[in-house]
């Protein structure tokens, strides 16, 4: 499952999804994840829940002001009910973001690559 606010992007994953013939095993979803909860992303899925979920989230606006998205969006998934027991997110975020991990979830990975970070999260048990 994917989603992305922005129509270009859109339009290039769906393509992506075409030229792999995933067409019958993956949904993108065109969707502001700022926007309301995320409980829709559950609606018709036969699943029990995300095991993995890989989270980019954009680090500026095109004027260069930071977005800080990143603990908004963890906080939004740790309280979702979209999660399968031990599921992990993986988030790319700006090196400069500060990044709250919700109580239910650990950090337990962390690499940088030049201004970038990718963090590994799991929910505790």
């Amino acid at each position: 499952v994917f989603v992305e606010k922005a129509g270009i992007c859109m339009k290039t994953i769906e393509r992506n999804i075409a030229a792999l013939g995933f067409g019958d095993r993956a949904k993108a979803w065109k969707a502001d994840i700022m926007s309301g909860d995320l409980k829709w992303l559950a609606k018709g899925a036969d699943y029990e829940g995300y095991d993995i979920i890989f989270m980019g989230v954009p680090y500026r606006m095109e004027d260069n002001t930071p977005l800080y998205f990143s603990t908004p969006v963890l906080d939004k998934v740790a309280s979702s009910g979209i999660t399968a027991p031990g599921t992990i997110v993986i988030i790319q975020h700006h090196v400069k973001e500060p990044v709250e991990i919700p109580e239910k979830m650990e950090k337990y990975r962390s690499e940088q690559y030049g201004d970038t970070v990718v963090d590994y999260i799991r929910f505790k048990k």
